[in-house]
């Protein structure tokens, strides 16, 4: 929608007033548009000293609308913030989970659906800055092997997904339906590892769709109600706090998306125009996530 666009221009519009104002030490923002600009804040900084990406992450939840913020991470050095798989292991390479991670609660959009309360929740701050003398870190990718994870999940052969979008990063997003497995089984399985990180979304969201599951992972996770750090290890519950067993106190939003009669409909329209290659529909890829039933989902 507009949101994502006009958070475009947002980015440029926005850097220069917070490196006079706030932050000189920022080279660049950017807000990918699957967190729908108020998500997910991307920022890279020229660092000069100790704890100065931690100065960034707290500075910038309290400047301005860039407090409505969910989930900031700060990187240093000459990284693209655009080229997401750089962020990814730049985080990887430098961050520590006892230290380098800051959980809090604050303002939230008001379309946030995720906390417990309206326009209020938890927020995160991830310092991927390379770290110096005086700041500690480990390698959280020692260790690891695409093998031990497959005996980690064995056990649950027929009963979640899995996918690991890089087989030499300990980052494993998994589909799950409630109805089969919860994340509390999740928590107790021994992981045979430190240092991973596991994302779990519905059973409905495609895996291989990076635009959809990043859009779901981000919006629908409150970092202090739904992250958990088990022997060394992130467990992320990113799924919809729909069904009965979340006892979630709101009511949960249910994806918008056009039936497949009208899906069907515009489509041919649009064949028939002669204006090019066929754009498919997006409400295709969202149908398989729609309960049904309204605005507002509870699942039993």
């Amino acid at each position: 929608m507009e949101d994502a666009w006009i958070g475009k221009a947002t980015e440029k519009l926005f850097i220069a007033p917070i490196k006079l104002t706030l932050q000189p030490e920022i080279t660049d923002l950017h807000m990918p548009y699957v967190g729908v600009a108020h998500n997910l804040v991307l920022v890279r900084i020229n660092k000069n000293y100790p704890g100065q990406g931690m100065k960034v992450i707290n500075s910038l939840f309290g400047a301005g609308q860039m407090m409505f913020s969910k989930l900031i991470v700060v990187v240093s050095g000459n990284i693209d913030i655009r080229d997401y798989e750089a962020v990814a292991r730049q985080v990887f390479s430098n961050t520590d989970v006892n230290t380098d991670i800051i959980i809090t609660r604050g303002p939230l959009d008001v379309l946030d659906h995720s906390s417990d309360n309206f326009s209020f929740g938890g927020k995160m701050g991830i310092d991927a800055t390379e770290k110096m003398s005086e700041e500690s870190v480990r390698d959280v990718m020692s260790g690891f092997r695409t093998t031990i994870l497959l005996s980690v999940f064995k056990p649950l052969k027929g009963k979640v997904r899995f996918k690991m979008p890089f087989t030499d990063l300990p980052v494993v997003f998994t589909g799950i339906s409630k109805d089969v497995i919860t994340f509390n089984e999740l928590l107790k399985l021994n992981y045979k590892i430190t240092g991973l990180v596991l994302i779990v979304v519905d059973h409905t969201v495609d895996l291989d769709d990076n635009l959809i599951l990043f859009w779901q992972v981000l919006s629908n996770t409150d970092p202090y109600r739904d992250l958990k750090i088990v022997d060394g290890n992130i467990l992320i519950d990113s799924t919809s706090k729909a069904h009965s067993s979340d006892n979630f106190s709101r009511k949960w939003p249910n994806i918008v998306v056009s039936d497949k009669k009208t899906i069907n409909k515009i489509d041919s329209i649009m064949a028939g125009l002669g204006s090019g290659e066929l754009i498919p529909s997006p409400s295709g890829r969202l149908v398989n996530m729609d309960y049904g039933g309204g605005a507002s989902v509870q699942v039993d």
